[in-house]
């Protein structure tokens, strides 16, 4: 027969491991959260750059 005290030991390890991965998922889905921040603050960048690159050409063009 099994210990109770093996019993609350590994229900112990049990919460810690838990624990931890909930942890890792809060980790990872706010990288994600910053991922997507990002490609939209270089999606609002290449915009700029584009209208930037136009308005060069429309001003080399009316010389």
């Amino acid at each position: 027969a099994v210990s109770e005290s093996v019993i609350r030991r590994t229900m112990d390890v049990e919460d810690e491991i838990l624990a931890e991965l909930e942890d890792m998922e809060r980790r990872i889905a706010g990288m994600g959260k910053t991922i997507e921040e990002n490609a939209k603050a270089l999606e609002e960048k290449d915009r700029a750059l584009a209208e930037k690159d136009r308005l060069i050409a429309e001003l080399q063009g009316s010389r």
